[in-house]
């Protein structure tokens, strides 16, 4: 039987306040064992509540670790809210509920055409990696959508996940960025309202580290009760060699 490639995590965050749940993790590599990891935290309430309690009751962590991701501690924290925050030459980047103020510079895209990704009706996270000339993504799919195997008798708090649960982290790589291939399964939730979400990952060596918005024992999927972070060994002897030969 096949077995998940990184399900030994770490969990670097945890807070059992049901008041609570962690949004999008964002994670970065500085290099020598130190990896700095980003988690809001933000109020579990009705979307009507959200709105006026986000900008005032949010919280986003700031979780270190010193020692090769063996073990993690808080060194500060924000009072902003930031879904998936990212880091970039040492600054961290939020997407803060603030507004927006256009400076007169615009950014043009030109449309080329609508393409599939896999598991893109969640939150997926895409990098390219130089090194094996290859696209890494994460996502997470469903096994059941249209529930036509019952497993109406478990347990799952919040019926608006009805199929779409988050129980399987994915790990897929790509030569375009369009058409992908399965490397394999990074971690799997034992049970229907656990969940490892919203994934980022990035590259140390030869191994992928990734930080997951995971429930542990929070009501449903969605409303997560921690932070994971999890090391797949020799990620790029996963993938296949996706070029031809020559004739």
């Amino acid at each position: 039987m096949n077995k998940p490639l990184a399900q030994d995590y770490t969990i670097i965050w945890h807070d059992s306040d049901d008041r609570f749940y962690f949004d999008g993790c964002g994670l970065a590599n500085l290099g020598g064992g130190d990896w700095l990891a980003v988690v809001p935290h933000v109020p579990r309430s009705g979307e009507k509540d959200l709105r006026a309690q986000l900008p005032t009751q949010s919280r986003i962590h700031i979780i270190r670790s010193n020692d090769g991701d063996a073990s993690w501690n808080k060194v500060s924290e924000l009072p902003y809210y930031s879904a998936v925050p990212f880091l970039h030459n040492g600054a961290v980047y939020l997407f803060a509920n603030t507004g927006v103020e256009d400076n007169g510079q615009k950014v043009r895209l030109s449309f080329t055409q609508y393409h599939p990704m896999p598991c893109g009706n969640r939150k997926f996270c895409v990098i390219w990696d130089k090194a094996s000339g290859l696209f890494w993504a994460t996502t997470n799919p469903s096994v059941n959508s249209q529930e036509l195997v019952d497993w109406s008798g478990m347990r799952v708090k919040n019926k608006g996940y009805k199929g779409g649960y988050r129980r399987f982290l994915m790990l897929y790589y790509s030569l375009d960025g369009l058409n992908w291939m399965q490397a394999g399964c990074v971690a799997q939730a034992a049970r229907l309202w656990q969940s490892f979400s919203y994934p980022a990952l990035t590259v140390d060596g030869q191994d992928l580290g990734i930080i997951a918005r995971s429930n542990i024992n929070g009501p449903n999927p969605h409303d997560a009760d921690g932070a994971t972070f999890h090391r797949v060994k020799n990620f790029r002897e996963l993938a296949m060699n996706l070029h031809p030969e020559r004739d």
